[in-house]
């Protein structure tokens, strides 16, 4: 997923398993406010399509954590949204370690 705020762009990767989600941004926290319908969402979403016996399980929110990011990773600060599918890819594919 990639929301924005404006015009800054922000890629998140839900974990079902692990109950989290990963946020990259290359501001660090500055958006947290962004992340809390996502974190109460999803929980929601995954118990909706369950087995009913499984749905009568509670509904715990997801926890939010911000991956370490490159610090000028896009110094001409354009094509924000670009970058934040371009880290999608990269972690979808196993090759961002958050270092």
């Amino acid at each position: 997923m990639s929301p924005n705020v404006g015009k800054h762009w922000i890629s998140m990767c839900a974990n079902f398993v692990t109950r989290s989600i990963e946020v990259f941004d290359r501001e660090g926290p500055r958006h947290p406010v962004l992340m809390e319908p996502f974190a109460v969402l999803i929980p929601r979403i995954v118990k909706a399509i369950r087995s009913s016996k499984s749905r009568q399980d509670q509904v715990k929110q997801d926890t939010a954590s911000y991956a370490s990011m490159p610090f000028l990773l896009n110094k001409s600060s354009v094509d924000r949204g670009v970058y934040a599918l371009k880290h999608i890819a990269i972690f979808w594919h196993g090759l961002f370690h958050g270092e």
